[in-house]
């Protein structure tokens, strides 16, 4: 009988010693996403430069987005692309430019998005758009420092 609780004291510790002895392996945090809101200045049919209060992009679906005053005030920009280019706006290309304002959506019809780089996970450049009919006839603006989400 003491042989037997000898061969299991002999095994508890061995199994003991083998939990305490695997270190817990240590994991990396996700780098912090910069929470930089990113510089979208635009002018809608000639008037003074306004800023946007946030502008991002997002690589999966190319899209870049930008928004005043909450959602009240909103830009969406779907491209096939972004890398530096000029990207033509129409419905040929499939390249889309969005505003919208008081709830109502403004498609725009014609015009470029001029990527000029995207380094570093910042989107750069300048936009001019048109719109053929309606209320709101053209945005123009630039933008920088755009981060990636």
């Amino acid at each position: 009988m003491k042989k037997i609780i000898y061969i299991f004291y002999f095994f508890l510790i061995i199994g003991i010693s083998f939990f305490i002895s695997c270190a817990k392996e240590e994991v990396e945090p996700d780098p912090i996403v910069s929470q930089s809101k990113g510089n979208f200045n635009y002018s809608i049919n000639g008037a003074a430069l306004q800023k946007a209060d946030s502008a991002v992009y997002y690589a999966l679906n190319t899209t870049v987005y930008a928004y005043k005053n909450g959602t009240s005030t909103t830009f969406e920009i779907n491209l096939s692309e972004l890398i530096a280019g000029t990207y033509n706006i129409s419905s040929a290309t499939g390249n889309e430019f969005k505003y919208t304002t008081n709830a109502v959506e403004y498609n725009f019809t014609g015009g470029n998005f001029i990527i000029s780089s995207n380094t570093n996970n910042k989107l750069a450049g300048s936009f001019n758009c048109s719109l053929s009919s309606g209320t709101f006839t053209s945005a123009t603006g630039n933008f920088s420092d755009l981060p990636r989400r």
